[in-house]
């Protein structure tokens, strides 16, 4: 999985490799600023001692290191957001890919963490991980090297205890936490859907008095979700605590070093006090790499989930170098379909041509509805096939085919806007003329007129005095924009009130003289400007 998040740097590779560039020498810096500063104090015991020399030194040291810390930190971020917008597109695309079928079987909650604190996240690894660890060898391998210059004793001393630090620690972290950085995300995706179906089911909450329910679900979600944060942030602090033990004990070995050494005459004060001042200031980069483990645990989490979205399979291939055709006929033919382990439709068959309005009558789950989204190719058949013009969907553009298809359902979204955005969804070139007719056959242009600026009227300024009849209606019109030759009606006037149903359905019959229409409905109101109507039974039945 790692290799897979690393990849995504590998356009940003030169920013990358000099973030490594100026942290690796920025740390040096940061370690020699006091290894001068013990070396000045030896030489001002011996009566050589430079005053001057040594501030200009520190200064010219000290001005350098800041600079070179923004450079770094600068050159880190810009890599980490330029790939986070990277993965943004990516994960947008691939949802693109697997709508509509993704968002039917998916946890809602589940999907905007995913596409916005799992992401965020992400952060952490591509602007405080990858770079840190490749400065933490280069200052490790200065440091190894002086001190060996010096004595190689030194030089066991610091790689024993910086390899301690940069990958023992962490493994021991990552074995403790475990699944827990899983857990906790799971946890922020149950809290993140209870707080989506508590506000779209304010209402029914508030009629039916189950508010106090829907709290102590949200309630019990919390506390799962604080449980799990607790679990991690003891984690975090047996961490910090390991590591500081870790120094410390590094600190005592490195003093019994240099007295044993200077003891038997191996080195003299200035390599002691040197080697001493250096191994305790060098601990920054690989405490950087031990720390990273207490984050690591939910950004690999994230990663993993935002990874497998990436890689997940789509329920239907789009189809890009197929076949395009001019709508004339529809045939299915012996057409089962299951969702799971739930058989739908067995066997099915219809066909219709241009000029045809074919009703589709059935109770409720019969597959009436599952069976537009299969000639809309949502999914794919599990065996039969549907053919227009005698050539199998699966071997159309899918461009093709969702122009050449209108689809209406009893369910509408109106997206944040005008009306008029939301009615150009359909067809972005629309003349005015074109949208005030579609607007007229679907018994809605009347009252949008009315409102205060008209087409112009924001969305999110009458959307709570929309009623889902009127929400329907734009949906309908929707529908007669785009204009597609085969019309796939699933329960258009389902909240629409009889006389406005009449228009619609007069509108829809006219459109039929040289378009194909499906109209799925259980009313037989309805179905009343059906040529023909076919019964659809639940498999039970």
């Amino acid at each position: 999985m790692v290799k897979k998040l690393i990849v995504l740097v590998s356009p940003l590779k030169l920013f990358m490799i000099l973030a490594i560039l100026f942290g690796s020498i920025g740390h040096i810096i940061a370690t020699l600023i006091p290894v001068i500063g013990g070396y000045a104090l030896i030489k001002a015991m011996i009566g050589k001692f430079y005053f001057f020399k040594l501030i200009t030194i520190l200064v010219i040291f000290a001005l350098l290191r800041s600079v070179l810390r923004y450079l770094e930190q600068l050159c880190n971020h810009f890599v980490a957001f330029r790939v986070l917008e990277i993965i943004r597109d990516r994960v947008f695309k691939a949802l693109r890919r697997l709508a509509p079928a993704k968002m039917e079987n998916t946890n809602t909650g589940e999907l905007i963490t995913i596409i916005t604190s799992d992401i965020e996240l992400l952060e952490v690894f591509y602007a405080h991980t990858i770079s840190p660890i490749s400065i933490a060898f280069i200052h490790t391998l200065f440091l190894t090297i002086l001190m060996f210059k010096i004595n190689v004793l030194y030089a066991v001393v610091l790689v024993i205890f910086h390899l301690i630090m940069a990958i023992i620690v962490p493994i021991i972290t990552s074995n403790r936490a475990k699944s827990i950085g899983d857990i906790q995300r799971k946890n922020l995706s149950d809290i993140n859907s209870s707080i989506i179906d508590t506000f779209y089911g304010i209402e029914e909450s508030a009629q039916y008095q189950f508010g106090g329910e829907r709290r102590n679900e949200m309630l019990e979600y919390t506390k799962k979700l604080s449980r799990s944060a607790t679990r991690l942030s003891r984690i975090y602090g047996g961490n910090m605590a390991l590591s500081n033990s870790v120094i410390l004990i590094g600190n005592i070995c490195i003093l019994i070093s240099a007295m044993y050494l200077y003891k038997f005459g191996y080195v003299n004060k200035i390599e002691v006090v040197v080697p001493i001042i250096a191994f305790m200031s060098s601990f920054g980069p690989v405490s950087a790499l031990s720390n990273l483990a207490n984050n690591l645990v939910t950004t690999f989490a994230c990663g993993k989930r935002v990874m497998s979205l990436l890689e997940e399979v789509p329920e239907v291939e789009e189809v890009v170098n197929g076949k395009d055709i001019n709508f004339e006929e529809i045939d299915v033919s012996k057409v089962s379909f299951s969702y799971g382990s739930e058989e739908v439709l067995k066997n099915f068959d219809l066909a219709v041509k241009k000029g045809e309005i074919l009703g589709l009558k059935g109770k409720s789950g019969c597959g009436k509805s599952t069976l537009l989204k299969l000639i809309m190719r949502f999914y794919d058949v599990d065996s039969g096939k549907i053919e227009e013009n005698k050539i199998n969907i699966k071997e159309i553009n899918t461009k093709t085919l969702r122009k050449n298809h209108c689809y209406i359902t009893q369910s509408t979204h109106l997206f944040n806007g005008t009306i008029l955005d939301n009615l150009k969804i359909a067809k972005e070139d629309a003349t005015m003329e074109e949208i005030k007719a579609a607007c007229r056959k679907a018994s809605i242009g009347e009252f949008i007129e009315e409102l205060p600026n008209g087409y112009n009227t924001k969305v999110g300024d009458i959307e709570n005095s929309l009623s889902t009849g009127e929400k329907q209606r734009i949906s309908v019109a929707r529908g007669f924009i785009q204009n597609g030759d085969l019309l796939l009606l699933d329960e258009p006037t389902a909240n629409i009130d009889s006389l406005n149903e009449g228009i619609i359905l007069k509108s829809i019959w006219e459109e039929s003289k040289d378009k194909a229409v499906i109209l799925a409905s259980h009313k037989d109101s309805t179905l009343r400007i059906s040529d023909r109507i076919k019964q659809v039974k639940t498999l039970a039945e």
